[in-house]
């Protein structure tokens, strides 16, 4: 029995850590986890808190695979336990084991820890910047705000230097030492979050207004899927845009991948009520199209800014989703195999710049790339509204779904401006740079949502 009680330590570790990061609400089992992970001394019981952590966390990416991927569930299955082996290995087994090779130095931790956030947040392929634990901080009230100079890396940062502060304070030799680093950590974060606070009063005061439009159709993954049956429901557009233009709003956003067609396609029936949309109001709005290059057939997917019936900018989508929108080596052999990934690789954009008309700088971003901070900074820097296009309906109604939006919602803190979230299938959210929610479209409903957001240089 005695063996057994530190499996169910480590176990309890990963499920805690697990809950914290994944639900608004309990945010503060995230330090608390941590504290006990730092009892444990053996690289098996680190690597099960870890397996643990990532499993629970990210299950959801079977959803994709089976459901609508026609992927085998034991492939999949297969897939995502080599997905959270890798990471565990890489987040919790690595540093685990240059903790032990410092001597058990605890101040070794939060460096270590979050240079390998940083790490699996680009390699392999692209990277996998997920469950950073600094995604928290759009949940910690007050002093999330500091992520603006830390971003969610430097938050993680001080979550780690804050758990071990902690962690000495509950040993009896160690308690003055533990209120010194933990009040440091705090204070430090306060500080930020103050500055922060004070700059964000600043820039709404200057700011100038605009009534923009979110446009939500929920059309279920499974008719997307089907071109006959998509065309069919993607009509439900145009009464939604004519609701949100009478509401008043001055822009409309319409989600990744609105339309079956291919924007090059001008005589398709629905592009032309499209373009006959757009001379009401501009109009942004995700579609796929392949662009013929000296190099070759160029699948690209992409933000159109529409206006007075034509293209007035564009960005194409720069991080693609690895397996998703193109398979790197050695692995196209899997499109022989797989019929739902079987047709060209997308091609990256090159162009970093925000959609442009007139006063608007929208810094526009297409589904997982809203997790990259460097690329999203890039771009946000240059504009004065950050718009995010995204398709989670291949997730249903899950944790990634959440976990999704968060990650849009620290994106807004860390560059000091409102974000536009325009979800397929929900929810779809304008988020201010604070974080907070100020409007919503819950998961599961067709509406339109319309309400002033600042445009913040």
């Amino acid at each position: 029995m005695k063996n057994i009680v530190p499996f169910l330590l480590s176990a309890c570790t990963g499920i805690l850590l697990f809950i914290g990061v994944s639900y608004n609400n309990f945010w503060f089992l995230v330090p608390i986890s941590l504290v006990l992970l730092f009892y444990l001394k053996k690289w098996y019981l680190w690597f099960v808190s870890g397996f643990l952590f990532f499993s629970f966390s990210l299950w959801w990416i079977n959803i994709s695979m089976i459901k609508y991927g026609g992927i085998p569930s034991f492939i999949s299955y297969a897939m995502v336990t080599l997905l959270c082996f890798f990471l565990t290995i890489l987040q919790f087994l690595t540093v685990y084991k240059i903790w032990k090779w410092s001597g058990y130095r605890h101040y070794i931790i939060p460096l270590v820890w979050v240079l390998f956030e940083i790490l699996r947040s680009y390699f392999p392929y692209g990277g996998f910047p997920w469950l950073i634990l600094g995604n928290i901080s759009v949940n910690v009230s007050y002093l999330g705000l500091s992520i603006r100079y830390i971003t969610v890396y430097g938050f993680s940062f001080f979550i780690v230097l804050f758990s071990i502060g902690l962690f000495y304070i509950l040993r009896d030799n160690r308690k003055v030492r533990g209120i010194l680093v933990s009040s440091s950590a705090f204070i430090t974060v306060f500080l930020l979050s103050l500055l922060a606070d004070t700059s964000i009063k600043k820039d709404m005061r200057d700011a100038e207004f605009i009534k923009v439009g979110i446009i939500q159709p929920f059309i279920e993954q499974r008719i997307k899927l089907d071109e006959y049956e998509f065309r069919k429901k993607a009509s439900v557009y145009f009464p939604l845009m004519d609701e949100a233009i009478k509401e008043g709003a001055k822009i409309l956003f319409l989600p990744e991948y609105a339309f079956p067609f291919l924007f090059s396609q001008g005589y398709d029936e629905m592009f032309l009520k499209l373009m006959e949309m757009s001379e009401k109001v501009p109009l942004v709005v995700g579609l796929v199209d392949i662009h013929y290059t000296e190099e070759g057939i160029e699948p690209r997917t992409s933000a159109y800014l529409i206006y007075k019936g034509r293209e007035i900018d564009r960005y194409d989508k720069i991080r693609l989703l690895p397996f998703g929108e193109y398979l790197p080596f050695p692995f196209g052999f899997a499109k022989e195999i797989f019929g739902v990934i079987s047709g060209p690789d997308y091609v990256p954009g090159r162009d970093f710049t925000p959609l442009e008309m007139d006063n608007l700088k929208i810094a526009t971003f297409i589904c997982f790339e809203v997790g990259y901070v460097d690329l999203v900074k890039r771009i946000a820097g240059k504009g004065n509204l950050i718009a995010v296009l995204t398709n989670d309906g291949w997730f249903d109604n899950s944790l990634g779904v959440y976990q999704h939006l968060n990650i849009a919602r620290a994106r807004a803190i860390e560059n000091g401006k409102f974000l536009v979230w325009v979800n397929n299938t929900g929810p779809s959210a304008v988020i201010n740079p604070r974080g907070k929610i100020v409007a919503v479209i819950d998961y599961g409903l067709r509406d339109v949502l319309v309400t002033d957001v600042a445009l913040i240089k």
